[in-house]
């Protein structure tokens, strides 16, 4: 018998794919906007957006963004960690507000060692990237404050972003390309758990830019 982690209403077991209602999203993102907490507010974002896994948020390195003089001149390139399929993510394709936070953090938010490659750079180690940990344990603890269930995790962004990608009309080819998944069964997978999980929660524009 699957065992039942704290927050998870008594009798239920772990979901898969489960997803945060666009409200419950704009509530997670207002509570780190409040706090100032820089740091959790892109990473928030950057995952749910991009459905990045925990592992691919922190091995962002700044190699991997490009900001040119232009506030459209910008790209991030992600690597995807299972599957192994690599995407360039250009300017067009990124909220307006959220390329104002990578460029804030890159430029003023983001102290670290100079010699230090990452996104995310370690508070420890100059030559490392966060620890996966640190993430996730921010995301419980904003979790808690916004009165969110806790049984969601950081990977819930990322299941997030498809239902929300389904809910704008993309078509399974559109959002295999954008969670760098390996095939279309991956993508069939949400289609099926997108009734049970998601039901009429999902706001009716569903757009990206709503929840930046």
């Amino acid at each position: 018998m699957t065992e039942r982690k704290p927050g998870r209403p008594k009798g239920t077991q772990k979901e898969s794919y489960k997803g945060m209602s666009e409200r419950e999203l704009a509530i997670l993102f207002k509570e780190t906007r409040k706090r100032k907490d820089r740091l959790a507010e892109l990473a928030f974002k950057l995952c749910f957006h991009f459905a990045l896994r925990v592992s691919e948020l922190v091995a962002i390195r700044l190699d991997d963004i490009f900001l040119g003089k232009e506030k459209s001149d910008l790209s991030i390139s992600i690597q995807g960690r299972k599957h192994g399929r690599k995407r360039v993510y250009q300017g067009t394709e990124i909220d307006s507000r959220l390329g104002e936070l990578v460029r804030r953090w890159v430029r003023r938010d983001r102290r670290a060692d100079p010699a230090n490659p990452y996104l995310f750079p370690s508070p420890r180690y100059w030559d490392r990237a966060t620890e996966p940990q640190t993430i996730k344990n921010k995301f419980k603890t904003y979790l808690h404050r916004a009165g969110l269930p806790e049984y969601y995790s950081v990977h819930s962004l990322r299941h997030s972003c498809a239902y929300h990608l389904i809910e704008k009309g993309w078509n399974l080819i559109e959002i295999r390309n954008w969670l760098r998944l390996r095939d279309l069964g991956n993508v069939q997978c949400y289609l099926d758990k997108r009734e049970t999980q998601m039901g009429g929660r999902v706001g009716e524009d569903g757009a990206f830019g709503a929840l930046m």
